[in-house]
């Protein structure tokens, strides 16, 4: 071999470790650039599934809040019920006794 080639065949001995250094230096980057698009990915859905949470929770505490009320307003209309009915009893007792004065 001539002295120009072993230089050239030194020259790609070297320069090949620099380049293999620098292909997997842009295969790393690529994967993180890669990774980093993925876990954004992944974070913006975990956010919008909080915020759904968030949502899912205020509507049930006012579900809860609605049927309390709705609740109140049962018993008192029952309370209601109960009056009348006693008044009823009441009435058709007074009204038992004046026809039997009547009578």
């Amino acid at each position: 071999m001539t002295q120009s080639s072993d230089e050239d065949v030194k020259r790609v001995v070297v320069m090949f470790p620099a380049l293999a250094v620098k292909v997997i230096g842009v295969l790393v980057s690529i994967l993180v650039l890669g990774g980093s698009a993925w876990l954004g990915t992944i974070y913006g859905q975990v956010k919008a599934l909080d915020q759904q949470q968030k949502a899912i929770t205020k509507e049930t505490a006012d579900q809860k809040g609605d049927l309390r009320v709705m609740q109140q307003q049962i018993n008192n209309i029952e309370k209601v019920v109960g009056e009348v009915k006693d008044q009823q009893k009441e009435t058709g007792r007074k009204l038992d006794e004046l026809l039997r004065r009547v009578r």
